[in-house]
């Protein structure tokens, strides 16, 4: 197994088989900016995604933001409930398979290098949110969000008087909640 470099970008990982296309992602991924990423598969220990350009991607569940590893922490209590004699570790990927095909803003946490073939991009949830909260204005979403904005936005949390939700923007993702 290769070593593992912290903020390496995309050409990096791309290792001896790297291309133009690999190297013109590089400096978004070198700068820690988060992007949004489409989950794809579950594991036991978290999530995949194809970040292209033969790329492989992972999400640990250690990596998730506290909101999403709270509905994934849900969903295998509730699986738990229903199997009580299985053991919780093989019925994680269950409740992980609820992400698939949901989207995410992530960020590299580390891109592990591997000898003769494409690196594996590990990323974070977490950093993402640091990232946003480390870069947003003393103004907040405030100043990149305005009455009448169309946003696209994820349903993180339902509760009895609405729903929080994790508002996808060119300035970050910010968490918002709906009223009923």
């Amino acid at each position: 197994r290769g070593g593992v470099a912290r903020g390496v970008g995309l050409a990096a990982a791309r290792g001896a088989q790297g291309n133009a296309a690999g190297a013109s992602l590089a400096p978004g991924l070198a700068s820690g900016r988060p992007a949004l990423f489409t989950i794809e598969a579950a594991t036991n220990s978290g999530v995949a995604l194809d970040m292209g350009h033969g790329l492989e991607a992972f999400l640990p569940y250690s990596l998730l933001g506290s909101t999403t590893r709270r509905g994934v922490d849900a969903r295998l209590a509730a699986l738990v409930a229903d199997a009580p004699q299985t053991d919780p570790k093989r019925l994680r990927r269950q409740a992980l398979e609820g992400l698939v095909g949901r989207e995410l803003s992530l960020c590299v946490s580390e891109v592990q290098q591997r000898p003769g073939r494409p690196g594996k991009v590990i990323l974070s949830e977490k950093g993402a949110r640091a990232y946003w909260a480390r870069h947003a204005g003393s103004a907040g979403p405030s100043c990149a969000l305005k009455p009448g904005d169309r946003v696209r936005s994820v349903v993180q949390n339902v509760k009895p008087y609405g729903l929080f939700v994790d508002i996808h923007h060119a300035e970050g993702v910010f968490v918002g909640l709906v009223h009923k």
